[in-house]
């Protein structure tokens, strides 16, 4: 079964704290997804999104929330989180060829609780997650992990995640079901 995910591409301030939001994240001064190099024009035709996405800036202690214009309108300090959950969503995705038109598409996916609000934070760029882990710990805040994305390896590939690892984490969890978000399937 899919179930339908409601998600925030624009006015990302007036809506970020309602419905899960679709946010690049800049991590110790990495940007996760990267922005794609190439001088095609074609390619940046197919890997253009016509969707906004947000910024969450992780730096220490604080987060910094800024919209689709890339003005900031949020700060956050670690202290402030009151509950935090680390998980990932599983969608299909239309690509390009002839043969087999849909592929997975995994989405990490955080959610911040403060005494205010609660932020459900999603990027596309799964390659994120090890640095938010990192963070998480080195901050030596408590969250939950339903996934248990936190006991991978410093190996694993995040970016080559397959139908079949993603079901053993993702099994009696929320995240088990398909989910089909609005968005890209890939930044630029």
């Amino acid at each position: 079964m899919t179930l339908p995910l409601a998600v925030t591409v624009t006015d990302i301030a007036g809506n970020i704290a309602d419905k899960p939001t679709l946010m690049a994240f800049e991590i110790d001064g990495q940007l996760y997804p990267e922005p794609e190099k190439t001088n095609s024009l074609l390619a940046k035709v197919f890997n253009y999104t016509a969707f906004e996405h947000g910024l969450v800036k992780i730096d220490d202690i604080n987060l910094t929330f800024s919209d689709e214009t890339g003005r900031a309108f949020k700060t956050l300090t670690a202290a402030e989180l009151t509950q935090i959950e680390l998980g990932m969503y599983h969608s299909m995705v239309q690509t390009y060829g002839p043969v087999i038109p849909l592929k997975a598409q995994y989405t990490g996916a955080l959610t911040l609780t403060t005494a205010a609000a609660t932020y459900r934070l999603l990027v596309y760029d799964t390659r994120a997650m090890p640095a938010i882990i990192a963070w998480l710990h080195a901050q030596k805040l408590t969250f939950t992990d339903p996934l248990n994305l936190a006991a991978e390896t410093a190996d694993f590939d995040w970016s080559k995640i397959t139908e079949k690892q993603f079901g053993r984490w993702a099994k009696d969890t929320k995240y088990e079901e398909f989910y089909q978000t609005i968005g890209p399937k890939r930044m630029v």
